[in-house]
C-alpha cells in the first residue's frame, strides 16, 4: 500500500510511526497477520521500544484474524515489558481470547481488569459467551452489566440477541428487542440480521420476516438468514421465491441491496 511503502522510506521509524502502521493493519474488514508482523519487525529493530498502544493495535489485528498463537505471544511479551497492567492491553487480550472462544483466559482478563469497565470490556466478554455457546453466562453478565450502570450499544446487544437465539428463548429475546427500542439502540444491518436469525429459531418467522422487510439495506449474510429461516419452517417455496429475488437483485457481499 502507500502508506507502507511511505513507511519503508523512513530511515529511523518512531514508535508514533510503527503504531500508525500497524493501527491501519489491524482492520478486521481485511484480517491478515501484516500488523503482527510489523510489530516482530520493531522488536527486532531494537528501537523504537513497543508501548502499550503498540501491543494493543497488534492484539487487534490478531483477534481479527483470528490467530491465537500470535496473540498468546503477545501476551508474553506484554508480560515481560511491563505493559500488562494497562487498560489498552487489557481490552486488546480480553477481546481476542473471547473471539478465539478461549472462555476461561478471557474471564480472568475480564476479572482482573479495574471495576469501572468500559464499554468494550463488557461487549467483548458476553460476546466470547455468546460465541462460545455458554448462553447463561451471557445473559448473566449482560444482566451484570445493567447493574454497574454501563449502557450497552448495538455490539453488545448482538451477542445478547444471538444467547437468546441459542437458547431458545423467545420471552427473553422479545424482551431484550423492546429494550433495544426503549434505548433508542442503532439497529443496523449484523443487530437487524441477528434480530431474525432469534425469531426464526425461536419459532416467530412471521416476525422474522417483519424485521427483514423493515432493513433499508442488505447484505448476503441477512438473506442468508430470512432464507434459511424460512426454509426451517417448512416454506420452501417462500425460501426458493426470495432466493430468487437475491438473484435477481445481484445481491454480493459485502455490498448490500435495498428492496
Amino acid at each position: 500500500s502507500y502508506a507502507r511503502s511511505l513507511f519503508d522510506q523512513i530511515p529511523e521509524p518512531t514508535a508514533f510511526c510503527y503504531n500508525s502502521l500497524i493501527r491501519a493493519l489491524a482492520t478486521p474488514s481485511n484480517p491478515t497477520t501484516d500488523a503482527f508482523l510489523l510489530y516482530r519487525r520493531m522488536l527486532r529493530a531494537g528501537s523504537p521500544s513497543p508501548n502499550s498502544f503498540t501491543v494493543a493495535f497488534a492484539l487487534k489485528a490478531c483477534a481479527a484474524v483470528p490467530a491465537l498463537g500470535k496473540g498468546r505471544q503477545l501476551h508474553s511479551q506484554a508480560f515481560r515489558q511491563g505493559l500488562e497492567p494497562s487498560p489498552y492491553v487489557q481490552t486488546g487480550l480480553l477481546n481476542l481470547y473471547a473471539r478465539c472462544e478461549e472462555v476461561a483466559l478471557a474471564r480472568s482478563v475480564f476479572d482482573g481488569m479495574a471495576e469501572d469497565k468500559n464499554l468494550v470490556a463488557w461487549s467483548s466478554m458476553i460476546g466470547g459467551y455468546s460465541r462460545a455457546g455458554m448462553v447463561n453466562e451471557a445473559l448473566d453478565l449482560f444482566r451484570d452489566m445493567q447493574a454497574a450502570g454501563v449502557s450497552p450499544d448495538e455490539v453488545t446487544m448482538v451477542s445478547v440477541i444471538s444467547a437468546c437465539a441459542k437458547a431458545g428463548a423467545l420471552d427473553l429475546g422479545r424482551w431484550v428487542h423492546a429494550f433495544i427500542d426503549r434505548k433508542g439502540i442503532m439497529v443496523d444491518l449484523e443487530l437487524s440480521t441477528a434480530l431474525i436469525d432469534m425469531y426464526a429459531k425461536c419459532g416467530l418467522i412471521e416476525r422474522a420476516r417483519l424485521v427483514f422487510d423493515a432493513m433499508v439495506e442488505r447484505d448476503t449474510k441477512a438473506w442468508s438468514a430470512m432464507i434459511v429461516g424460512l426454509a426451517m419452517h417448512g416454506l420452501a417455496e417462500d425460501a426458493l421465491g426470495l432466493f430468487s429475488r437475491m438473484l435477481q437483485l445481484k445481491v454480493l457481499d459485502p455490498i448490500t441491496s435495498p428492496l
